[in-house]
């Protein structure tokens, strides 16, 4: 990943959040409580799902459960991102 793309991903709105938010919550959630948690769009969000995925910050897992709806997990990956926002973010807040 390149630098510039690595800084269009920090400014893209909500990708950090849901990142830091499933990283509070033990790494792993329902993909309808997180996106309950975020005030946007439900398109948007699942558009940003998809980006997280595909960038191999998150696995999504439909479970076979009857309306059980996806599990979204954070990866090893998406972990490490997560503690350096969660970092940043208690640094600009001193």
């Amino acid at each position: 990943m390149s630098n510039d793309y690595s800084i269009r991903f920090i400014e893209e709105s909500l990708l950090a959040p849901i990142l830091m938010t499933l990283y509070q919550h033990e790494g792993e959630m329902m993909k309808t409580v997180v996106m309950s948690m975020l005030t946007t769009s439900l398109s948007r969000t699942t558009e940003r799902f998809d980006k997280l995925e595909s960038l191999g910050l998150v696995t999504i897992k439909k479970t076979n459960m009857r309306g059980s709806g996806h599990w979204v997990s954070l990866t090893e990956k998406g972990k490490q991102i997560a503690e350096h926002l969660i970092a940043i973010e208690k640094i600009l807040s001193d």
